[in-house]
């Protein structure tokens, strides 16, 4: 024996906020701006611990890569880009590896640049208490969304 089922106000409700859910979900994926180009950094700090209750600063001129140089623990080092579009474009920085979980950009990860300008962001990395002496790699990527 067949039985039908009787539809009721609630479940052409729960449908429709389905679908609804469903639509909306698509035109966001469907319009979620994707990196227009990526720009990769080369990132490297080294991990010394302080000598004498001294805080330990190795500095470098590198301009190839994001080189903090020696660092303490518990210490913090930070470097300036400058970063100059033909372009108008939104910028999302990021970071990888281990030490990403120490970096920050100031004043903020995500930012817009117009065609012409140049903008200046700090990246500092705030190296933990605990952390053992080495050498720690990382990279920034800069996506630019055009």
């Amino acid at each position: 024996m067949i039985t039908k089922r009787k539809f009721n106000s609630s479940n052409y409700l729960l449908y429709g906020l389905i679908l609804v859910i469903l639509l909306t979900s698509a035109v966001t994926y469907l319009n979620w701006p994707e990196c227009t180009s990526i720009q990769e950094m080369s990132t490297m700090v080294k991990v010394k611990e302080a000598v004498n209750g001294n805080a330990w600063i190795g500095l470098t001129g590198d301009t190839d890569k994001l080189d903090f140089g020696g660092v303490s623990p518990g210490s913090i080092s930070s470097r300036k880009i400058k970063i100059k579009r033909i372009v108008d474009a939104d910028v999302s920085v990021s970071y990888t590896n281990e030490i990403g979980k120490w970096m920050s950009v100031k004043p903020s990860p995500m930012f817009s640049i117009k065609s012409g300008e140049e903008k200046e962001i700090t990246v500092e990395i705030n190296v933990p208490q605990e952390v053992q002496n080495g050498k720690y790699e990382g990279t920034v990527k800069f996506c630019f969304k055009e």
